[in-house]
């Protein structure tokens, strides 16, 4: 059977964040989280307004094509800035800084080892597979003064296309990893 670019497709739902840093006076956060793959933005979740402990249920689905690999899944987590009467000044002086949404955290893969998360053989598994499950990841810093903390709560899998139902997922997971 065919093993056509369109046939198997990964999903990636960013589910929630616990414990996020503080960024706004009230002691809290409006985070929301954006999915890049190799430095390119692919989807990006709504705001969650006023909590350290956000919850979208986001996901993406993204083409598998033997040919073109992916190499590196990234989320950042953002804070959603609003412009304020303090920030007019900055911003009349033209400071970038100023209308820029906060960096709470940030978690990095190589896509190949994605299954490494969530099984010790590194078999690809279906996304509504029962053996698949959540990974929660802590959030990393992009350099030391960035103050962060917190965890992430992801799922992913691979969603089979209508060509794809008769197709052995673990050998074209293994000929996508291995291009």
């Amino acid at each position: 059977m065919s093993r056509n670019a369109n046939d198997f497709k990964l999903r990636i739902t960013i589910e929630k964040a616990y414990n996020l840093a503080v960024a706004d006076e009230n002691g809290l956060s409006d985070p929301y989280a954006v999915l890049h793959i190799d430095n390119k933005k692919i989807h990006k979740t709504s705001v969650d307004k006023k909590t350290l402990d956000p919850v979208w249920n986001s996901y993406k689905d993204i083409s598998l094509k033997i040919g073109n690999p992916m190499g590196l899944l990234e989320i950042f987590i953002w804070d959603k800035d609003k412009l304020r009467q303090a920030k007019f000044r900055d911003i009349v002086k033209l400071n970038k800084e100023a209308i820029s949404d906060d960096f709470l955290g940030k978690i990095a893969i190589p896509v190949g080892q994605l299954f490494d998360l969530t099984n010790p053989s590194g078999r690809a598994l279906e996304y509504d597979s029962p053996q698949n499950r959540e990974v929660t990841l802590t959030l990393e810093k992009r350099n030391y003064q960035d103050n962060i903390s917190g965890q992430i709560q992801i799922k992913f899998g691979i969603v089979r296309g209508p060509n794809s139902v008769n197709s052995d997922l673990a050998k074209f997971w293994e000929d996508y990893i291995n291009q």
